[in-house]
């Protein structure tokens, strides 16, 4: 079996073959500058960048911790516009006065790893008077950023169960300084192979537990029967629920599909994403037994390609199968099939939870 070969999240400017791209997606510490009634006032905010495309925004905090506003809004970004996004904002005002603030902004990524963001506001009053426009400036600090770390061990049907078995008790048995939010470990169902799937609040969580906690976790990493391939780091770039259980909960899934895929460019690999992500959206019909999709992407290689992984939810592997056996006709699917030629696919797999571990 291959030593371990994580490539940890770093800045561009730290020379990493590996370098994780910015992301949108997360909790960011913002401040905001309206002049929309003609005083510039300085306020901070908290915004969260879903990967489903939807904005939160938390207003200045009382004297007990709680707001004085919360928001919501959308977020959108070209796939061929590097760092470019823009994004919409709605909130009650706060005061006496009943109404609601509405705000279109445009956004750039700065070499900091902040943003800042410049648009129009206006108040709209439950009278029917609106104010504005007047100007906004958000500018974000740096942002608590979610990362995905992606382990691939092939083995044998005989050996899978003690393969699990053996990474989910490297971790029991361990106090690592740092702890991923979620740690779990998916198994394929024909067999042959066994993820290790961690999911970390922050790039910054996950370079301390690197420097500090992989080898009292994993020591030398070798597991017998087992072969193990590089981890994969990845962000979000987008994510879609296609069905919830109870109470608009999410729905427990039968079938976990993993797969991976490389394309030569950043770029290319946004627009397959988001191609599949209108085809689903738009089709006449729900996919059956689709509960969700979620695609994360990887930083550049030295050649300048990156990986995509592909994560999706299903009630049970007959539905999954059924999806590939019965593809659906529509323009948008047809874009999608555009994208055949210059696509890497790496091995995907069908499993099911092999276990999971409680995590700070």
């Amino acid at each position: 079996m291959t030593p371990h070969a994580t490539q940890v999240p770093q800045g561009a400017d730290e020379g990493s073959a590996l370098a994780i791209p910015p992301s949108l997606v997360g909790l960011w510490q913002a401040r905001a500058v309206e002049e929309a009634t003609g005083e510039a006032e300085a306020v901070d905010v908290e915004i969260e960048f879903g990967a489903d495309r939807t904005v939160r925004l938390t207003g200045p905090r009382d004297e007990h911790g709680e707001p004085f506003f919360t928001g919501r809004g959308e977020w959108s970004q070209d796939p061929a516009a590097e760092g470019l996004f823009r994004f919409t904002l709605r909130h009650p005002l706060p005061g006496p006065v009943p109404g609601e603030a509405r705000a279109e902004l445009d956004g750039a990524f700065l070499r900091g790893r902040g943003f800042l963001a410049k648009g129009r506001t206006s108040r709209h009053y439950e009278d029917g008077t609106v104010t504005g426009p007047g100007a906004v400036t958000v500018e974000g600090a740096e942002g608590s950023t979610p990362v995905t770390v992606l382990h691939r061990w092939t083995t044998t049907p005989d050996r899978q169960g003690a393969v699990a078995d053996t990474l989910l008790d490297a971790w029991r048995r361990t106090s690592a300084p740092v702890s991923p939010r979620t740690l779990a470990v998916f198994v394929s169902t024909n067999g042959d192979t066994v993820f290790g799937y961690e999911q970390w609040a922050s790039g910054a969580e996950l370079r301390a537990f690197e420097k500090a906690g992989r080898q009292a976790v994993e020591g030398d990493g070798v597991i017998e029967g087992a072969e193990r391939s590089p981890a994969l780091v990845t962000v979000p770039y987008r994510s879609r629920t296609a069905a919830t259980g109870p109470a608009g909960a999410p729905a427990a899934p039968g079938c976990v599909v993993i797969t991976t895929f490389g394309f030569a460019s950043a770029e290319r690999a946004r627009a397959w994403a988001d191609a599949i992500t209108l085809a689903e959206e738009t089709q006449p019909e729900p996919t059956p037994g689709l509960l969700a999709r979620h695609f994360l992407i990887s930083g550049a290689a030295a050649d300048g390609g990156v990986q995509v992984l592909n994560h999706s939810e299903w009630s049970g592997e007959d539905a999954h199968r059924a999806f590939l056996e019965n593809p659906v006709v529509t323009p948008e699917w047809q874009r999608v099939e555009e994208f055949t030629s210059g696509i890497t696919h790496g091995p995907g797999r069908r499993c099911v939870l092999g276990g999971a571990l409680p995590t700070v």
